[in-house]
C-alpha cells in the first residue's frame, strides 16, 4: 500500500510540474501542498518546491515591471510561505513597499 501511495504522490508532483510549465502557479502550489502533507520527505517534492519558488520570484518581478504591486505582494507572500528561509522575499517586500509609497515618500526619506 505504501508503494502505491508513493507512486500517487510522485504522480501529483509531476502534475504540479506540468501546471508550472503551463504557468499555473495555483495548480502547482496545490499539488505541492497536497504531497507535502502526505510525503514531506519525497525527493521529487523538493524539486517541485525549488521550481515553484523560482516561478514565484519570476512572477513577482513581472508584476513589479507592469506596476501590479498588489499582485506582486501576493506572490511574495506565497513564496515566503513556501520557502521562508529565503531572504529574497523580505528584500522584495521592502522594494514593493517603496514603490507603493511613491516618489513623494522616497524623496522625504532621502533627507
Amino acid at each position: 500500500m505504501a508503494r502505491a501511495e508513493r507512486r500517487k504522490a510522485i504522480s501529483l508532483v509531476s502534475s504540479g510540474r506540468v501546471a508550472l510549465s503551463e504557468g499555473n502557479l495555483g495548480g502547482a502550489q496545490q499539488a505541492y501542498d497536497q504531497v507535502s502533507r502526505s510525503h514531506p520527505d519525497l525527493r521529487e517534492l523538493f524539486t517541485l518546491r525549488n521550481e515553484l519558488q523560482d516561478a514565484y520570484l519570476v512572477a513577482v518581478r513581472q508584476q513589479i515591471d507592469i506596476n501590479e504591486l498588489d499582485m506582486a505582494l501576493r506572490y511574495v507572500d506565497q513564496g515566503a510561505a513556501l520557502t521562508p528561509q529565503n531572504a529574497e522575499w523580505a528584500r522584495l517586500k521592502e522594494e514593493i513597499g517603496l514603490l507603493q509609497a511613491g516618489p513623494k515618500k522616497r524623496r522625504l526619506s532621502a533627507y
